[in-house]
């Protein structure tokens, strides 16, 4: 058993087994979500008073980050699906949640809404309630689903499984734009269904290595095309078409997590970090970054973070220049993120301290043999 110094330490450790590119590649997708939000919830794609180079630049960096949620998923697919299924991994992670959740409650009653009622208070102690926290509520959902796909994964042959992967993306991907409706309810990507189908993806990516001869600077070429194909989509009919595909004057059809070209993207960002030659000291920075990923996003969705300091505090960037918008932008999500990281930074030393993983993985254990 190790001792409490060795597991306070143990995010140090660099581990042989453990693929550094796809670990750098979470903490970039991380980033990517903090720039769709400080664009969209931070005001400034949707003032009237941006156009002209400036908006379309403006969307343009959103299209091209906005694969960030598929890859988000996709990674923990691909390294995770070997992973032992163990209900104790998603205790620790709803702790981590309720942490961030009750105190943020009690914080912003104390200081910023004072009528808020003792239910809200209440709620924050079950964080699948919260829509603000969406992921997590589908995460949440997925978790229990995995023992059955991870048995579908292993059970069939390659060729079924990539058969089947192949009538999904047709089927949630593709029909969908033709028939201008969401037929099959995979909500834009906001599902439990979407993940799953992420979920499968990645995890035969990760079990077959696939695609593994597609070379990196070819996924990154694939990766501008189809971005610049969905920005130039939007362009084209925001400006030329008051219909498309049934759906009138949208040019945002593309702009969705179940997108063909958003799930190409997505691939292709996970092809081009898999395997990547890093060197030592990037490896060790991410190695303490990359486990902090997932609390950046809960702890700025929360309401006491959004309302407060995200929900349209950077509509003055229109007035810059498209360069220093461009740079405020980016500078944003980043002290956004370092904020963010440096507090669970703090989370992730106590629950070591207190050793949260082994207790509860103690727990589970007992559970079980008593059980079976």
């Amino acid at each position: 058993m190790k001792s409490s110094k060795d597991s306070f330490f143990s995010f140090l450790q660099l581990r042989d087994n453990r693929d550094y590119g796809i670990e750098l590649l979470r903490i970039v997708a991380m980033y990517m979500i903090l720039i769709l939000h400080v664009l969209g919830a931070g005001g400034i794609l949707h003032l009237d008073s941006i156009t002209g180079t400036k908006y379309w630049v403006a969307w343009f960096l959103e299209i091209a980050a906005y694969s960030a949620v598929d890859i988000y998923a996709l990674i923990s697919d691909f390294v995770g699906y070997k992973a032992k299924h163990r209900y104790s991994s998603i205790v620790e992670l709803w702790l981590r949640v309720i942490v961030y959740s009750v105190s943020f409650t009690i914080i912003n009653k104390m200081l910023f809404d004072p009528s808020m009622g003792k239910r809200k208070i209440l709620l924050s102690f079950f964080p699948v309630t919260q829509t603000a926290v969406w992921y997590f509520t589908m995460y949440f959902c997925l978790f229990f689903f995995f023992p059955v796909l991870n048995a579908a994964i292993e059970s069939l042959s390659r060729k079924t499984l990539r058969n089947t992967l192949v009538s999904i993306a047709i089927l949630f991907s593709v029909l969908p734009l033709l028939w201008a409706s969401d037929t099959f309810k995979a909500e834009d990507g906001y599902s439990v269904i979407w993940l799953i189908v992420l979920y499968l993806i990645g995890a035969y990516i990760g079990k077959y290595n696939a695609f593994s001869k597609v070379k990196k600077r070819t996924a990154f070429l694939i990766f501008i095309c189809v971005t610049v194909m969905t920005w130039g989509m939007k362009y084209i009919i925001e400006n030329h078409f008051t219909s498309f595909f049934g759906r009138e004057n949208n040019p945002d059809f593309l702009v969705n997590y179940t997108s063909v070209t958003v799930l190409v993207a997505g691939i292709c960002m996970l092809i081009l970090f898999r395997n990547m030659d890093l060197p030592r000291i990037i490896k060790r920075i991410t190695a303490i970054i990359a486990p902090l990923t997932f609390s950046v996003y809960i702890i700025h969705v929360l309401p006491l973070i959004q309302i407060n300091f995200i929900k349209d505090k950077f509509i003055h960037y229109n007035t810059y220049s498209a360069p220093i918008m461009i740079l405020a932008m980016l500078g944003t999500a980043a002290v956004i993120f370092i904020a963010c990281a440096a507090l669970d930074f703090i989370r992730a030393r106590v629950f070591d301290l207190l050793r949260i993983k082994e207790r509860l993985n103690a727990l589970e254990n007992r559970i079980i043999s008593k059980i079976t």
